[in-house]
């Protein structure tokens, strides 16, 4: 949804902070480039890293997924920012790639992380969605972002 507001509503939008997800937008054609922090888990069974095969656990259903780097791709060429990221950090639990470009495009990969909220409470089966992680509080990290992209940092 974030994506897809952003796409369709650049202007109305300071910055989006998509957690494991795809662009799903056909045709990207911003009216501005919109800052992005994008974070997504090394472990998410519903978003896996190198695409694949993923079971709904809703409805039991299989479909392919595709990489989340192609997601990556897409949103930084749609920015104006460089097709291929720069490591800016990476220890054990956390990597941060960014996009450099007109405006902040940065990805977040947590080494462990399933299809829960970073830092927050596991409400799915780890079964369905992969282990929860702590390494991150993704609700204060956002913020962060957020406040930084406002104030133009």
């Amino acid at each position: 949804m974030a994506f897809r507001f952003a796409a369709e509503a650049a202007d109305r939008v300071a910055a989006i902070a998509p957690v494991a997800g795809y662009c799903w937008v056909g045709e990207l054609q911003l009216s501005r480039p919109v800052p992005t922090l994008y974070t997504v888990g090394t472990q998410d069974l519903l978003i896996p890293l190198r695409g694949g095969d993923v079971r709904l656990p809703w409805n039991q259903r299989l479909v392919r997924r595709p990489p989340v780097n192609d997601t990556l791709d897409r949103w930084a060429r749609a920015l104006g920012c460089a097709a291929a990221p720069v490591v800016r950090s990476d220890d054990a639990a956390v990597r941060v790639d960014t996009y450099p470009g007109p405006v902040t495009f940065d990805a977040v990969t947590i080494e462990g992380l399933g299809h829960h909220w970073p830092g927050g409470r596991a409400l799915l089966n780890p079964r369905l969605a992969g282990p929860p992680s702590t390494a991150i509080r993704a609700t204060e990290m956002i913020w962060e972002f957020f406040r930084r992209s406002m104030s133009g940092a």
